[in-house]
Protein backbone atom coordinates (compact mmCIF):
# COMPACT_ATOMS: atom_id res chain seq x y z
CA UNK A 1 0.00 0.00 0.00
CA UNK A 2 2.76 2.58 0.70
CA UNK A 3 4.53 1.75 -2.32
CA UNK A 4 1.88 2.72 -4.13
CA UNK A 5 0.98 5.66 -2.27
CA UNK A 6 5.09 6.57 -3.02
CA UNK A 7 4.01 5.89 -6.57
CA UNK A 8 1.14 8.87 -6.50
CA UNK A 9 3.11 10.91 -5.21
CA UNK A 10 6.09 10.49 -7.67
CA UNK A 11 2.96 11.03 -10.93
CA UNK A 12 4.14 14.52 -12.65
CA UNK A 13 2.33 16.43 -14.92
CA UNK A 14 2.35 15.63 -18.60
CA UNK A 15 0.87 16.65 -22.12
CA UNK A 16 -1.17 13.85 -23.47
CA UNK A 17 -3.38 14.12 -27.43
CA UNK A 18 -6.23 12.77 -27.25
CA UNK A 19 -8.24 11.55 -30.31
CA UNK A 20 -11.39 10.14 -31.13
CA UNK A 21 -15.07 10.81 -30.71
CA UNK A 22 -16.51 13.70 -29.49
CA UNK A 23 -20.04 13.74 -27.48
CA UNK A 24 -22.29 15.87 -25.51
CA UNK A 25 -23.74 14.39 -22.33
CA UNK A 26 -27.02 15.68 -21.65
CA UNK A 27 -29.10 15.03 -18.07
CA UNK A 28 -32.71 16.03 -17.83
CA UNK A 29 -33.69 16.06 -14.22
CA UNK A 30 -37.74 14.65 -14.49
CA UNK A 31 -40.48 13.52 -12.28
CA UNK A 32 -43.08 11.27 -13.16
CA UNK A 33 -45.92 10.73 -11.31
CA UNK A 34 -48.29 9.68 -13.45
CA UNK A 35 -49.31 8.06 -16.11
CA UNK A 36 -50.47 9.07 -19.81
CA UNK A 37 -54.06 9.24 -20.73
CA UNK A 38 -53.03 8.57 -24.54
CA UNK A 39 -50.73 5.17 -24.09
CA UNK A 40 -49.30 3.13 -21.15
CA UNK A 41 -46.19 5.44 -20.40
CA UNK A 42 -45.22 7.13 -17.85
CA UNK A 43 -45.43 11.51 -18.12
CA UNK A 44 -41.95 13.14 -17.80
CA UNK A 45 -41.95 16.63 -15.87
CA UNK A 46 -39.10 18.69 -16.70
CA UNK A 47 -37.17 19.96 -13.53
CA UNK A 48 -34.11 20.45 -14.54
CA UNK A 49 -30.84 19.41 -17.16
CA UNK A 50 -27.28 20.16 -17.36
CA UNK A 51 -24.68 19.00 -20.05
CA UNK A 52 -21.67 17.26 -19.42
CA UNK A 53 -18.68 15.80 -21.84
CA UNK A 54 -18.80 12.44 -23.28
CA UNK A 55 -16.80 9.94 -25.29
CA UNK A 56 -13.05 11.05 -26.24
CA UNK A 57 -14.11 14.83 -24.49
CA UNK A 58 -14.53 13.00 -21.19
CA UNK A 59 -11.24 11.16 -21.30
CA UNK A 60 -10.11 14.88 -21.43
CA UNK A 61 -11.74 16.16 -18.93
CA UNK A 62 -10.22 12.97 -16.58
CA UNK A 63 -6.86 13.53 -17.57
CA UNK A 64 -7.79 17.07 -16.84
CA UNK A 65 -8.89 16.42 -13.59
CA UNK A 66 -5.29 14.77 -13.13
CA UNK A 67 -3.48 17.56 -13.63
CA UNK A 68 -2.75 17.01 -17.15
CA UNK A 69 -2.11 18.61 -20.19
CA UNK A 70 -4.55 18.23 -22.97
CA UNK A 71 -4.98 18.52 -26.68
CA UNK A 72 -8.07 17.27 -27.89
CA UNK A 73 -8.67 16.05 -31.67
CA UNK A 74 -12.25 15.12 -33.40
CA UNK A 75 -15.42 16.37 -35.47
CA UNK A 76 -18.00 17.92 -33.69
CA UNK A 77 -21.72 19.56 -35.66
CA UNK A 78 -22.39 22.71 -36.25
CA UNK A 79 -25.10 22.41 -33.91
CA UNK A 80 -26.16 23.75 -30.27
CA UNK A 81 -24.81 20.46 -28.72
CA UNK A 82 -21.32 20.98 -30.62
CA UNK A 83 -21.46 24.34 -28.87
CA UNK A 84 -21.88 23.49 -25.57
CA UNK A 85 -18.63 20.88 -26.19
CA UNK A 86 -16.39 23.42 -27.06
CA UNK A 87 -17.67 25.87 -24.30
CA UNK A 88 -17.39 22.95 -21.52
CA UNK A 89 -13.56 22.47 -23.29
CA UNK A 90 -12.54 25.84 -23.16
CA UNK A 91 -13.90 25.88 -19.36
CA UNK A 92 -11.43 22.83 -18.22
CA UNK A 93 -8.64 24.80 -20.42
CA UNK A 94 -8.69 21.87 -22.67
CA UNK A 95 -6.53 22.89 -26.04
CA UNK A 96 -9.46 22.46 -28.74
CA UNK A 97 -7.80 24.44 -31.51
CA UNK A 98 -8.13 20.79 -33.12
CA UNK A 99 -11.59 19.50 -33.00
CA UNK A 100 -13.24 20.04 -36.40
CA UNK A 101 -16.40 21.24 -37.38
CA UNK A 102 -18.52 19.30 -40.22
CA UNK A 103 -21.61 20.63 -40.72
CA UNK A 104 -23.45 17.43 -42.32
CA UNK A 105 -22.93 15.96 -39.55
CA UNK A 106 -25.03 16.19 -36.14
CA UNK A 107 -22.68 16.42 -32.52
CA UNK A 108 -23.26 12.69 -31.27
CA UNK A 109 -25.61 13.99 -28.03
CA UNK A 110 -26.79 11.34 -25.23
CA UNK A 111 -29.96 12.56 -23.53
CA UNK A 112 -30.67 10.90 -20.28
CA UNK A 113 -33.72 11.41 -18.54
CA UNK A 114 -33.68 11.08 -14.63
CA UNK A 115 -35.86 10.40 -12.23
CA UNK A 116 -35.24 10.05 -8.21
CA UNK A 117 -31.70 9.08 -9.15
CA UNK A 118 -32.38 6.69 -12.20
CA UNK A 119 -32.26 6.40 -15.39
CA UNK A 120 -35.66 5.93 -16.84
CA UNK A 121 -35.10 6.68 -20.71
CA UNK A 122 -32.24 7.86 -23.17
CA UNK A 123 -32.38 9.67 -26.58
CA UNK A 124 -29.46 9.29 -28.97
CA UNK A 125 -28.72 11.77 -31.61
CA UNK A 126 -25.39 10.53 -33.48
CA UNK A 127 -24.80 8.69 -36.93
CA UNK A 128 -21.46 5.81 -37.35
CA UNK A 129 -20.64 6.93 -40.85
CA UNK A 130 -17.41 7.43 -42.19
CA UNK A 131 -15.74 10.82 -41.86
CA UNK A 132 -15.21 12.62 -45.44
CA UNK A 133 -11.82 11.78 -46.37
CA UNK A 134 -10.58 15.48 -46.24
CA UNK A 135 -11.47 15.66 -42.75
CA UNK A 136 -9.50 12.92 -41.47
CA UNK A 137 -6.37 13.41 -43.22
CA UNK A 138 -7.19 16.90 -41.58
CA UNK A 139 -6.94 15.25 -38.35
CA UNK A 140 -4.24 13.22 -39.31
CA UNK A 141 -2.25 16.28 -39.95
CA UNK A 142 -3.39 17.87 -37.31
CA UNK A 143 -1.89 15.09 -34.46
CA UNK A 144 1.92 15.34 -36.62
CA UNK A 145 1.56 19.06 -35.68
CA UNK A 146 1.32 18.08 -31.93
CA UNK A 147 3.07 14.73 -31.69
CA UNK A 148 6.26 16.15 -30.93
CA UNK A 149 4.96 18.38 -27.74
CA UNK A 150 3.29 15.47 -26.69
CA UNK A 151 4.43 12.77 -24.01
CA UNK A 152 1.71 10.59 -25.02
CA UNK A 153 -1.32 9.21 -27.36
CA UNK A 154 -5.00 8.51 -26.23
CA UNK A 155 -7.06 6.93 -28.68
CA UNK A 156 -10.75 6.84 -27.45
CA UNK A 157 -12.82 4.76 -30.24
CA UNK A 158 -16.91 4.84 -29.42
CA UNK A 159 -17.78 3.61 -33.00
CA UNK A 160 -19.27 6.80 -34.38
CA UNK A 161 -16.84 6.90 -37.57
CA UNK A 162 -14.16 9.63 -35.93
CA UNK A 163 -11.31 6.34 -35.78
CA UNK A 164 -11.37 4.56 -39.28
CA UNK A 165 -8.87 1.61 -39.57
CA UNK A 166 -6.77 3.64 -41.76
CA UNK A 167 -6.39 6.45 -39.53
CA UNK A 168 -6.25 4.51 -36.03
CA UNK A 169 -3.15 2.87 -38.09
CA UNK A 170 -1.59 6.00 -39.12
CA UNK A 171 -2.18 7.52 -35.65
CA UNK A 172 -0.54 4.87 -34.16
CA UNK A 173 2.53 4.68 -36.70
CA UNK A 174 3.29 8.45 -35.79
CA UNK A 175 3.09 7.92 -32.56
CA UNK A 176 5.99 5.09 -32.75
CA UNK A 177 7.77 6.35 -35.12
CA UNK A 178 8.05 9.77 -32.51
CA UNK A 179 8.58 7.09 -29.56
CA UNK A 180 5.71 7.66 -27.60
CA UNK A 181 3.17 5.80 -25.76
CA UNK A 182 0.07 5.46 -27.18
CA UNK A 183 -3.34 4.05 -24.97
CA UNK A 184 -6.59 3.27 -27.23
CA UNK A 185 -9.88 2.36 -25.90
CA UNK A 186 -11.39 0.40 -28.96
CA UNK A 187 -14.82 -0.57 -30.66
CA UNK A 188 -15.98 -2.73 -33.41
CA UNK A 189 -14.69 -6.39 -35.00
CA UNK A 190 -11.15 -5.71 -35.96
CA UNK A 191 -8.44 -6.16 -33.59
CA UNK A 192 -5.71 -5.31 -36.10
CA UNK A 193 -6.59 -1.74 -36.08
CA UNK A 194 -5.18 -0.90 -33.03
CA UNK A 195 -1.86 -3.14 -33.61
CA UNK A 196 0.71 -1.40 -31.97
CA UNK A 197 -0.52 0.08 -29.36
CA UNK A 198 1.27 -0.18 -25.94
CA UNK A 199 -2.15 -0.85 -23.50
CA UNK A 200 -5.58 -1.57 -25.11
CA UNK A 201 -8.42 -1.14 -22.50
CA UNK A 202 -11.35 -3.00 -23.54
CA UNK A 203 -14.12 -4.01 -21.84
CA UNK A 204 -15.18 -7.77 -21.70
CA UNK A 205 -18.09 -7.63 -24.51
CA UNK A 206 -15.86 -5.81 -26.29
CA UNK A 207 -12.96 -8.21 -25.94
CA UNK A 208 -15.79 -10.78 -27.58
CA UNK A 209 -16.76 -8.68 -30.35
CA UNK A 210 -12.69 -7.69 -31.23
CA UNK A 211 -12.23 -11.86 -31.77
CA UNK A 212 -15.92 -12.22 -32.93
CA UNK A 213 -16.20 -15.24 -30.27
CA UNK A 214 -18.34 -15.45 -27.19
CA UNK A 215 -16.48 -15.56 -23.86
CA UNK A 216 -18.89 -17.88 -21.51
CA UNK A 217 -16.43 -18.13 -18.64
CA UNK A 218 -13.28 -17.13 -17.19
CA UNK A 219 -10.79 -19.94 -19.55
CA UNK A 220 -12.52 -18.41 -22.84
CA UNK A 221 -11.96 -14.93 -21.74
CA UNK A 222 -7.99 -15.57 -20.43
CA UNK A 223 -7.82 -17.18 -24.30
CA UNK A 224 -9.11 -14.67 -25.50
CA UNK A 225 -7.22 -11.93 -23.69
CA UNK A 226 -3.75 -13.78 -25.10
CA UNK A 227 -5.13 -14.02 -28.69
CA UNK A 228 -6.08 -10.36 -28.22
CA UNK A 229 -2.39 -9.19 -27.18
CA UNK A 230 -0.26 -11.35 -29.29
CA UNK A 231 -2.85 -9.78 -32.36
CA UNK A 232 -2.30 -6.02 -30.97
CA UNK A 233 1.95 -6.58 -30.33
CA UNK A 234 0.75 -4.93 -26.71
CA UNK A 235 -0.86 -5.07 -23.39
CA UNK A 236 -4.56 -5.77 -22.33
CA UNK A 237 -6.07 -4.25 -19.51
CA UNK A 238 -9.63 -5.87 -19.92
CA UNK A 239 -12.86 -3.96 -17.29
CA UNK A 240 -14.64 -6.52 -16.04
CA UNK A 241 -17.69 -4.65 -13.69
CA UNK A 242 -18.12 -5.59 -10.45
CA UNK A 243 -15.35 -8.22 -10.93
CA UNK A 244 -12.56 -5.66 -11.21
CA UNK A 245 -10.09 -5.44 -14.06
CA UNK A 246 -7.44 -8.18 -15.58
CA UNK A 247 -4.34 -7.63 -16.89
CA UNK A 248 -2.44 -9.58 -19.79
CA UNK A 249 0.86 -8.25 -20.56
CA UNK A 250 2.63 -8.80 -23.77
CA UNK A 251 4.50 -11.65 -22.26
CA UNK A 252 3.70 -12.73 -19.17
CA UNK A 253 0.99 -14.09 -17.34
CA UNK A 254 -2.69 -12.89 -16.98
CA UNK A 255 -3.30 -10.90 -13.60
CA UNK A 256 -6.31 -10.17 -12.09
CA UNK A 257 -7.25 -7.43 -10.04
CA UNK A 258 -10.59 -7.55 -8.24
CA UNK A 259 -12.79 -4.95 -7.36
CA UNK A 260 -13.68 -3.50 -3.55
CA UNK A 261 -17.28 -3.89 -2.87
CA UNK A 262 -18.82 -0.94 -3.32
CA UNK A 263 -22.27 0.65 -3.32
CA UNK A 264 -22.87 1.35 -7.82
CA UNK A 265 -24.50 4.58 -8.04
CA UNK A 266 -23.86 5.03 -12.05
CA UNK A 267 -21.21 2.85 -14.10
CA UNK A 268 -21.48 5.78 -17.03
CA UNK A 269 -17.88 6.66 -17.79
CA UNK A 270 -16.55 4.83 -15.78
CA UNK A 271 -14.23 3.42 -18.56
CA UNK A 272 -12.85 6.75 -19.46
CA UNK A 273 -11.54 7.30 -15.81
CA UNK A 274 -9.80 3.84 -15.92
CA UNK A 275 -8.46 4.71 -19.26
CA UNK A 276 -7.60 8.24 -17.90
CA UNK A 277 -5.94 6.81 -14.86
CA UNK A 278 -3.91 3.98 -17.08
CA UNK A 279 -2.95 6.91 -19.38
CA UNK A 280 -1.16 9.02 -16.55
CA UNK A 281 0.74 5.89 -15.30
CA UNK A 282 1.92 5.04 -18.22
CA UNK A 283 2.99 8.19 -19.21
CA UNK A 284 5.14 8.15 -16.15
CA UNK A 285 6.55 4.62 -16.54
CA UNK A 286 4.56 3.14 -13.84
CA UNK A 287 5.06 -0.68 -14.38
CA UNK A 288 1.95 -2.37 -15.58
CA UNK A 289 0.90 -4.38 -12.93
CA UNK A 290 0.55 -1.38 -10.19
CA UNK A 291 -0.68 0.78 -13.41
CA UNK A 292 -3.95 -1.70 -13.34
CA UNK A 293 -4.24 -1.62 -9.50
CA UNK A 294 -4.47 2.26 -9.66
CA UNK A 295 -6.71 2.04 -12.46
CA UNK A 296 -8.99 -0.44 -11.05
CA UNK A 297 -9.05 1.61 -8.09
CA UNK A 298 -10.08 4.84 -9.65
CA UNK A 299 -12.86 3.17 -11.46
CA UNK A 300 -14.41 1.66 -8.44
CA UNK A 301 -14.55 5.19 -7.04
CA UNK A 302 -16.29 6.37 -9.96
CA UNK A 303 -19.30 4.43 -10.35
CA UNK A 304 -20.27 5.85 -6.60
CA UNK A 305 -20.65 9.15 -8.32
CA UNK A 306 -23.55 10.05 -10.19
CA UNK A 307 -23.33 10.67 -14.12
CA UNK A 308 -19.91 10.55 -16.15
CA UNK A 309 -17.50 11.59 -12.99
CA UNK A 310 -14.20 12.19 -13.01
CA UNK A 311 -11.51 11.02 -9.90
CA UNK A 312 -8.64 12.69 -9.43
CA UNK A 313 -5.45 11.87 -7.36
CA UNK A 314 -5.98 13.20 -3.60
CA UNK A 315 -9.29 10.62 -4.22
CA UNK A 316 -7.27 7.68 -5.28
CA UNK A 317 -4.70 9.06 -2.04
CA UNK A 318 -6.96 9.23 0.51
CA UNK A 319 -8.57 5.80 -0.44
CA UNK A 320 -4.88 4.19 -0.26
CA UNK A 321 -3.87 6.25 2.84
CA UNK A 322 -7.96 5.06 4.43
CA UNK A 323 -7.35 1.31 2.95
CA UNK A 324 -3.76 1.68 4.74
CA UNK A 325 -5.30 2.83 7.87
CA UNK A 326 -7.92 0.58 7.90
CA UNK A 327 -5.54 -2.58 7.59
CA UNK A 328 -3.65 -1.81 10.70
CA UNK A 329 -6.84 -2.58 12.91
CA UNK A 330 -8.30 -5.50 10.64
CA UNK A 331 -6.69 -8.76 11.97
CA UNK A 332 -6.63 -12.29 11.23
CA UNK A 333 -7.16 -14.64 13.87
CA UNK A 334 -3.80 -16.13 13.75
CA UNK A 335 -2.23 -12.57 14.45
CA UNK A 336 -4.80 -10.97 16.78
CA UNK A 337 -4.47 -14.25 18.97
CA UNK A 338 -0.27 -13.25 19.01
CA UNK A 339 -1.27 -9.77 19.71
CA UNK A 340 -3.33 -10.57 22.84
CA UNK A 341 -1.25 -13.03 23.93
CA UNK A 342 1.63 -11.00 23.92
CA UNK A 343 -0.72 -7.73 25.47
CA UNK A 344 -1.68 -10.12 28.37
CA UNK A 345 1.95 -11.40 29.12
CA UNK A 346 2.62 -7.64 29.44
CA UNK A 347 -0.37 -7.54 31.87
CA UNK A 348 -2.83 -5.68 29.51
CA UNK A 349 -6.48 -6.17 30.36
CA UNK A 350 -8.38 -7.12 27.16
CA UNK A 351 -12.11 -6.86 26.48
CA UNK A 352 -13.68 -8.15 23.73
CA UNK A 353 -16.75 -7.03 22.41
CA UNK A 354 -19.08 -8.51 18.89
CA UNK A 355 -21.82 -7.92 17.20
CA UNK A 356 -23.46 -7.25 13.89
CA UNK A 357 -23.21 -3.57 14.01
CA UNK A 358 -25.42 -3.06 11.01
CA UNK A 359 -26.71 0.09 11.83
CA UNK A 360 -24.46 2.04 13.59
CA UNK A 361 -25.38 5.16 16.07
CA UNK A 362 -24.09 7.25 18.39
CA UNK A 363 -25.26 4.53 21.30
CA UNK A 364 -22.43 2.14 19.99
CA UNK A 365 -19.84 4.82 19.90
CA UNK A 366 -20.41 5.67 23.66
CA UNK A 367 -20.65 1.78 24.59
CA UNK A 368 -17.15 1.37 22.83
CA UNK A 369 -15.92 4.12 24.65
CA UNK A 370 -17.19 2.93 28.24
CA UNK A 371 -16.44 -0.78 27.27
CA UNK A 372 -13.10 0.40 26.37
CA UNK A 373 -12.26 2.34 29.71
CA UNK A 374 -12.66 -1.08 31.44
CA UNK A 375 -8.93 -2.25 30.49
CA UNK A 376 -6.09 -1.24 28.24
CA UNK A 377 -7.48 -3.29 24.31
CA UNK A 378 -10.44 -3.24 23.33
CA UNK A 379 -11.16 -5.98 20.15
CA UNK A 380 -14.48 -5.87 18.62
CA UNK A 381 -15.91 -8.93 16.54
CA UNK A 382 -18.18 -8.05 13.46
CA UNK A 383 -19.98 -10.91 12.05
CA UNK A 384 -19.65 -11.58 8.05
CA UNK A 385 -22.44 -10.75 5.66
CA UNK A 386 -23.48 -13.85 5.40
CA UNK A 387 -23.76 -15.09 8.87
CA UNK A 388 -25.62 -11.71 9.57
CA UNK A 389 -28.22 -13.53 6.80
CA UNK A 390 -28.34 -16.31 8.92
CA UNK A 391 -28.75 -15.06 12.17
CA UNK A 392 -31.28 -12.03 10.96
CA UNK A 393 -32.71 -13.19 7.72
CA UNK A 394 -31.90 -12.46 3.91
CA UNK A 395 -32.52 -8.90 3.68
CA UNK A 396 -29.62 -7.85 6.23
CA UNK A 397 -26.95 -6.56 6.62
CA UNK A 398 -28.56 -3.07 5.28
CA UNK A 399 -24.87 -1.81 5.07
CA UNK A 400 -22.14 -4.83 3.98
CA UNK A 401 -19.25 -5.53 5.61
CA UNK A 402 -16.53 -3.73 3.78
CA UNK A 403 -18.06 -0.33 5.00
CA UNK A 404 -19.12 -2.02 8.36
CA UNK A 405 -15.17 -2.22 9.19
CA UNK A 406 -14.22 0.63 7.58
CA UNK A 407 -16.76 2.59 10.10
CA UNK A 408 -15.52 0.43 12.89
CA UNK A 409 -11.70 0.76 11.82
CA UNK A 410 -12.20 4.91 12.03
CA UNK A 411 -13.74 5.13 16.16
CA UNK A 412 -10.66 5.65 17.87
CA UNK A 413 -11.12 4.08 20.84
CA UNK A 414 -11.47 0.71 19.12
CA UNK A 415 -7.65 -1.30 18.32
CA UNK A 416 -8.46 -4.58 16.95
CA UNK A 417 -11.09 -5.60 14.86
CA UNK A 418 -11.68 -9.03 13.33
CA UNK A 419 -14.58 -10.42 10.96
CA UNK A 420 -15.74 -14.04 11.58
CA UNK A 421 -18.16 -16.05 9.90
CA UNK A 422 -19.52 -17.95 12.22
CA UNK A 423 -23.02 -17.18 14.12
CA UNK A 424 -21.65 -16.99 17.74
CA UNK A 425 -18.19 -15.96 19.29
CA UNK A 426 -17.39 -18.93 20.91
CA UNK A 427 -14.53 -20.00 18.45
CA UNK A 428 -12.86 -16.29 19.20
CA UNK A 429 -13.36 -16.56 22.59
CA UNK A 430 -11.58 -20.08 22.77
CA UNK A 431 -8.63 -18.63 20.99
CA UNK A 432 -7.96 -15.08 22.14
CA UNK A 433 -9.10 -15.67 25.92
CA UNK A 434 -9.80 -12.15 26.84
CA UNK A 435 -9.92 -11.46 29.98
CA UNK A 436 -13.32 -9.19 29.74
CA UNK A 437 -16.39 -10.08 27.86
CA UNK A 438 -18.73 -7.32 27.48
CA UNK A 439 -21.95 -6.55 25.60
CA UNK A 440 -24.97 -3.88 25.25
CA UNK A 441 -27.94 -4.39 26.58
CA UNK A 442 -28.03 -8.36 26.66
CA UNK A 443 -29.36 -10.54 30.02
CA UNK A 444 -27.61 -13.78 28.26
CA UNK A 445 -24.45 -12.91 27.17
CA UNK A 446 -22.74 -15.48 25.00
CA UNK A 447 -19.53 -16.92 25.82
CA UNK A 448 -19.59 -15.28 29.53
CA UNK A 449 -19.58 -18.95 30.81
CA UNK A 450 -16.71 -19.89 28.92
CA UNK A 451 -14.66 -16.26 30.15
CA UNK A 452 -15.66 -16.84 33.59
CA UNK A 453 -14.72 -20.41 33.51
CA UNK A 454 -10.78 -19.26 33.29
CA UNK A 455 -11.18 -16.61 35.73
CA UNK A 456 -12.21 -13.80 33.45
CA UNK A 457 -15.27 -11.45 33.82
CA UNK A 458 -17.91 -10.47 31.72
CA UNK A 459 -20.13 -7.26 31.74
CA UNK A 460 -23.37 -5.98 30.41
CA UNK A 461 -23.48 -2.52 29.47
CA UNK A 462 -26.27 0.22 28.31
CA UNK A 463 -26.66 1.02 24.86
CA UNK A 464 -27.88 4.37 24.37
CA UNK A 465 -30.11 5.55 21.50
CA UNK A 466 -31.77 1.99 20.86
CA UNK A 467 -35.09 3.49 21.24
CA UNK A 468 -34.11 5.84 17.86
CA UNK A 469 -32.93 2.36 15.67
CA UNK A 470 -36.28 1.03 14.89
CA UNK A 471 -37.97 3.94 12.84
CA UNK A 472 -34.24 4.63 11.29
CA UNK A 473 -34.33 0.80 10.61
CA UNK A 474 -37.91 1.13 8.97
CA UNK A 475 -37.23 4.42 6.88
CA UNK A 476 -34.71 2.75 5.38
CA UNK A 477 -36.54 -0.28 4.25
CA UNK A 478 -39.08 2.10 2.77
CA UNK A 479 -36.92 3.78 0.77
Amino acid sequence: MLDHLATLGALTPRSVLVIGDLMCDEYVQVSTERLSPEAPVPVLRYRDHHFNLGGAANVARNLRALEQRVSLLGVLGEDPSGHKVMELLEDLHIEAAGCLVDPTRPTTTKTRFISRRYQVLRLDRETETGLDPALADRLLELARERMQHVDGVVLSDYGKGVLSASLCQALIELARSHHKPILADPKGTDPRKYAGVDLLTPNRNEVGALLGRPLPDAPSLHTALLDLAELIGGAVLVTLGEQGVALQPKAGPLRSFPAEPREVYDVTGAGDTILAHAAVNLLNRVPLEELAFLANLAGGLAVTKFGAATVNLDEVRFELEHKHFISKKIKQLEELTGLVKEASAQGLRVIFTNGCFDMLHFGHIEFFRQARALGDLLVVATNSDRSIRAIKGQNRPHIRERQRLYLLASIDCIDHLILFDDETPLRLLEALRPQILVKAGHQDIVGAELVRGYGGQAFSLPLPGLEDREPTLTSIEDL
